[in-house]
């Protein structure tokens, strides 16, 4: 009973002894931040001028308006970026304006107030085919919370993806991935005893949507991509799906049948590959021992006309390559991968009540 009462006295003095630590933030103040980009898709290209905010500011990055944006070559050609609103401008490039691979361009910004930011020159280089896009049943094990906001890991079964490319140069194979994907979904709805069938396509979960995936080609040897996986998405986020259809109507069941998916795959110079590579790190990083530690993402621009000025941010230039495929996992967690030439005309978050004459079926 003495050992009892020691032990609680103990821990009385340790707790009212206790005090909340609240570390010192340091404001860094505000800067430009600058993200852009031209390839050679013709197509609507995207230049980003937005505003950092301190720790203690509201989470709201206010855009920059009114400045000239372009994107020079090495002829002194200009594509002009026109002013969307909200520091959004917007390029609708051409077959003849678009970038060439072997051509050297450099973003310029001149804000309203005259201040000029400049990117490093960056060469195009050729993205090599994509060989394979293709998917693999697996488990991964996740950093999550329990219902006392403890720190828990659980294993989930997830669908992986992995992709492979052909080699193409002898150096500097740095790439980017994009991706957009989509969902199918089939649903039997039963009315007065007769069934009915709900075709429909969705947008994968958002919760994936600012995921990014670089890859140093020269790695893996052969100057090849083999079997590196770009991301996995928990099976649990492509079956748990419920449909939308009228009230007087009974659910009998739904199935997923399928992910629609484009990858595009982007050339990068080695410092862009450097600026995505960090920022994927830190994204990935989960606060496990070995994750990357914390480090100061650099960019490829700078202020030329006050080096005083401070700006953080990337432009690339960039040979782009896509790859469009089906991608299947099934209740018994078989997969199975088809490469197809494009999106399905249902690709939206439609719906048709009889069968697509583009819907693929699953092979399971």
């Amino acid at each position: 009973m003495q050992r009892l009462l020691f032990i609680l006295s103990v821990l009385i003095f340790i707790t009212g002894c206790s005090e909340v630590y609240e570390p010192d933030i340091e404001d860094v103040g505000t800067f430009l931040s600058i993200e852009g980009s031209i390839s050679t898709q013709p197509g609507e290209n995207t230049v980003l001028l937005t505003y950092s905010k301190s720790y203690n500011e509201r989470p709201y990055f206010s855009g920059q308006s009114g400045a000239d944006v372009n994107v020079v070559d090495d002829n002194g050609n200009r594509v002009h970026y026109e002013d969307m609103g909200g520091g959004v401008y917007k390029a609708n490039v051409t077959a003849d304006n678009a970038a060439k691979i072997g051509s050297t361009y450099y973003l310029e910004v001149i804000t309203r107030e005259g201040v000029i930011f400049q990117s490093t020159p960056q060469l195009v280089v050729s993205s090599p085919e994509i060989k394979l896009l293709y998917c693999r049943y697996d488990h991964r094990t996740i950093l999550t919370e329990n219902t006392y906001g403890d720190a828990l890991e659980q294993e989930f079964p997830v669908m992986a993806l992995k992709i492979e490319t052909n080699g193409i140069l002898p150096s500097d194979n740095y790439y980017l991935y994009h991706y957009r994907a989509y969902e199918e979904h089939h649903s039997e709805i039963r009315y007065n005893f007769d069934d009915y069938h709900i075709y429909r396509h969705r947008p994968l979960s958002g919760k994936y949507s600012n995921i990014i995936h670089t890859v140093n080609a020269d790695e893996f040897g052969n100057f090849e991509v083999r079997n590196d996986e770009l991301m996995y998405i928990l099976t649990d986020d492509l079956k748990n799906y419920e449909p939308i259809y009228p009230d007087t109507f009974e659910l009998m069941s739904t199935r997923f049948e399928g992910l629609l998916f484009k990858l595009s795959q982007y050339s990068l110079s080695p410092d862009a590959y450097t600026f995505y590579r960090d920022a994927e790190d830190q994204l990935e990083a989960e606060g496990r021992l070995f994750d990357p530690s914390f480090a100061q993402v650099t960019g490829n621009i700078e202020c030329i006309s006050d080096p005083e000025v401070e700006v953080k941010g990337v432009f690339y230039a960039a040979d782009v390559n896509d790859y469009y495929a089906y991608l299947y996992i099934s209740t018994r967690n078989q997969t199975y991968s088809l490469q197809i030439d494009t999106f399905p005309e249902l690709w939206l978050d439609t719906c048709s009540w009889t069968r697509p004459d583009d819907w693929i079926k699953p092979v399971f």
